[in-house]
């Protein structure tokens, strides 16, 4: 009920000043679309509140992608760019910056200096959180060296190694990815996800041998994964198993 919460806001706001009250005058403005009218609201808070922006910063960002998922850019740009200014080390908000906003130039720039920053970066949580996040986001390639970086310091951490695994395989890199799920697999033995992972990986390998157990295991442990079948008809006709790889193949089509 925005229209609602602005006027109880503005109410609110006669009484006494609260940059948390303008906060919520500028989520109320967004979301009933008088984008022009947040985004001076906004200049205004950024300009007077600089302690309550630098305790504010996770969610302004999150009512930063509020603005873009609106389709409000320019209220969204204007919301990550200050925040860059008061978190110069926040390394999400240059990325989102880049990603969204930047003209080639500064892409260029932008994404020089994250390389720089990531390459400083010796914290492994930060790494994997930052290596998922560009996973999520499709960009594979980047993430790869971050989950790389991230798995040699966190041995034990069964996310980190199945992420790697998974940023390898979108990247071709399959005896690699063999081998962190591999890593994967001693901290969480039959764990199907990483098993269908692996047998992919030896699949594209064309391991067909290797790729075969695995794939089994998967369909033992759970059915319903008829991918694992899928892969497995060809695997079988890799080994010479036509008959193994017809009916591999027939369970499949039938699920």
């Amino acid at each position: 009920h925005w229209g609602d919460t602005l006027e109880l806001s503005g109410k609110l706001s006669e009484s006494y000043s609260s940059p948390d009250i303008q906060l919520i005058r500028v989520e109320a403005l967004s979301g009933l679309g008088r984008a022009e009218e947040a985004h001076q609201e906004l200049l205004s808070l950024f300009e007077h509140s600089e302690t309550f922006m630098k305790m504010s910063v996770d969610r302004l960002q999150a009512l930063g992608w509020d603005f873009h998922d609106r389709g409000q850019i320019a209220l969204a740009e204007s919301t990550f760019r200050k925040l860059l200014e008061y978190e110069p080390g926040r390394h999400e908000l240059l990325a989102t910056i880049t990603h969204l906003f930047a003209s080639e130039e500064e892409k260029l720039a932008a994404e020089a200096e994250l390389e720089r920053r990531w390459a400083e970066e010796n914290d492994p949580e930060i790494l994997l959180q930052q290596g998922t996040s560009l996973l999520g986001a499709g960009d594979a390639e980047s993430a790869w060296p971050l989950l790389e970086r991230a798995s040699k310091g966190l041995p034990k951490n069964l996310i980190a190694w199945f992420n790697l695994g998974v940023a390898a395989l979108q990247t071709t890199r399959w005896d690699e990815a063999a081998l962190a799920f591999t890593r994967a697999l001693s901290l969480s033995p039959d764990n199907v996800d990483v098993l269908l992972n692996r047998g992919t990986a030896y699949y594209n390998a064309k391991r067909w041998a290797e790729a075969a157990k695995d794939l089994e295991r998967v369909t033992q442990l759970d059915p319903a994964r008829k991918e694992a079948f899928y892969y497995l008809s060809y695997c079988y006709s890799g080994l010479g198993r036509s008959e193994d790889s017809r009916r591999a193949m027939e369970t499949y089509k039938a699920r």
